[in-house]
């Protein structure tokens, strides 16, 4: 193989890192704040129970659509740090 074809694949696999890594922010701070009162588990549940199907599709895709799924379906809600209540 080429140098240039394994330099062009290296650039190529950091170029998609990058985008996802930039499309989880973006999901992450479009996700809505857990309420006051009730833990992660309990918005989960109910974000389960309300969309079982983008909850299946973002659970079972594999990486690239589910992430690209969740840009347009349902924002899961946002996982508090137990250091950041």
């Amino acid at each position: 193989m080429e140098f240039g074809a394994i330099l062009w694949l290296i650039l190529f696999g950091l170029i998609i890192i990058i985008v996802l890594t930039i499309l989880l922010l973006i999901i992450n701070k479009l996700s809505p704040e857990v309420e006051p009162g009730k833990t992660w588990i309990e918005a989960m549940d109910e974000f389960r129970q309300k969309h079982p199907v983008w909850n299946f599709c973002y659970t079972f895709l594999p990486k690239p659509l589910n992430i690209l799924l969740q840009l347009i379906g349902p924002k899961r809600p946002k996982y508090v740090a137990p250091n950041e209540q």
